[in-house]
């Protein structure tokens, strides 16, 4: 009983502590030069990574949009950054080859998604 109570609080502590750090992610501005960055990345031994971004100034709210990656290319992460609204989800394409975002703005701001592509070493 005393270790299921523990494990209760620490899963509190640990959602409380990644659930302010995410909110406040959500809140900054995006990168400023996101269009071209490499490097290493990813748990899959991921080589030749780049932000590809797409700014979809007049998206319609609740409707997906979605950046694609390069050709010979999967997605390993993502995001998407609405400046006057409410970011409604961000998620990988079924595919792999892609990354969605969804906002409501009322038509101000539109929607900016990113898509952290890389060839994946399997």
């Amino acid at each position: 009983m005393r270790s299921t109570r523990i494990l209760a609080v620490g899963a509190m502590t640990a959602a409380a502590f990644l659930g302010t750090g995410l909110s406040a992610h959500a809140q900054g501005t995006p990168p400023t030069n996101p269009t071209v960055s490499s490097g290493r990345a990813g748990v899959e031994a991921a080589q030749d990574s780049r932000i590809v971004t797409r700014h979809f100034s007049t998206a319609a709210d609740g409707v997906p949009q979605t950046v694609h990656c390069p050709n010979f290319t999967r997605v390993v992460g993502g995001g998407a950054y609405t400046p006057n609204g409410v970011l409604q989800g961000t998620y990988p394409t079924s595919d792999g080859r892609g990354w969605v975002g969804v906002a409501f703005s009322n038509g101000t701001g539109g929607l900016t998604v990113y898509a952290v592509c890389s060839h994946v070493i399997r």
